[in-house]
């Protein structure tokens, strides 16, 4: 076995055999959005002028103006009839990463929230071949974030990086990238919110590498999607699975 390949041990298996370039490993920007338009054809032009990696959008079963304004923006959309949860927009993003050849799937949150200016440095990481995952680290918080949502972020954070056995000092950020060969990725069961924390846990499992990347935040005021109770017994009942993994 090369170096290249004991330092990258997802490559191999995803090209069935065969080894690709660092220039050549292909990324495509994801963007899994539910009721989103008054921010999100703001947010592709701001991708494209930052970026020339491809671009597609998951759309939740949206019920507001998202399909026109993707039409206007002539955005590739993937749509849900109904919509699903986070998590199964994430998994057909998956999906579709794979089938068209993409080894790197960057994930972004279609509120605005995620200043495109940060992709230079999760592309900075992939390429640098030392993670297998990376995970935003939204800085600065305090000015910016709601304190409940504070409050319930840094909280599930500790909680999760326990179960976890390594510290996430964000695991709630929806900014992130994944090598699309990972096995942990097929092992996800939730299907909402729930379905990136659970990411991590698998990922944990399987000893992938992972980087924390500094970023900064714009809150919107568009209200969360998270809905506290619910979410939060949502949470604690995938700590519970977690252990019986």
């Amino acid at each position: 076995m090369d170096n290249e390949t004991a330092e990258n041990p997802y490559r191999r298996r995803f090209q069935d055999g065969t080894s690709v370039s660092v220039e050549r490993e292909r990324i495509l920007i994801t963007l899994p959005v539910y009721n989103e338009a008054p921010h999100l054809g703001q947010l592709i032009n701001d991708l494209r002028t930052v970026t020339d990696l491809d671009i597609l959008v998951i759309d939740d079963g949206s019920d507001d103006n998202t399909p026109a304004v993707l039409k206007r923006a002539g955005a590739p959309c993937l749509r849900h009839e109904r919509n699903l949860g986070k998590g199964e927009a994430l998994r057909s993003a998956l999906k579709a990463a794979r089938a068209q050849g993409y080894h790197w799937m960057i994930t972004m949150d279609g509120d605005g929230q995620h200043d495109p200016a940060a992709l230079s440095e999760f592309v900075r990481t992939i390429r640098s071949q030392q993670s297998d995952f990376c995970i935003g680290w939204r800085q600065g918080r305090s000015g910016t974030m709601p304190p409940l949502r504070q409050l319930s972020n840094g909280l599930s954070s500790i909680l999760l990086s326990l179960f976890a056995g390594t510290r996430f000092h964000d695991a709630q950020c929806g900014f992130r990238a994944y090598r699309t060969a990972l096995p942990g990725l097929d092992e996800c069961r939730e299907s909402g919110f729930q379905y990136e924390s659970e990411l991590l846990l698998r990922l944990a499992d399987h000893h992938c590498r992972f980087a924390e990347i500094a970023i900064s935040t714009c809150y919107t005021g568009s209200s969360s999607r998270i809905r506290h109770i619910r979410d939060t017994l949502a949470f604690m009942r995938l700590l519970w699975r977690r252990l019986w993994w």
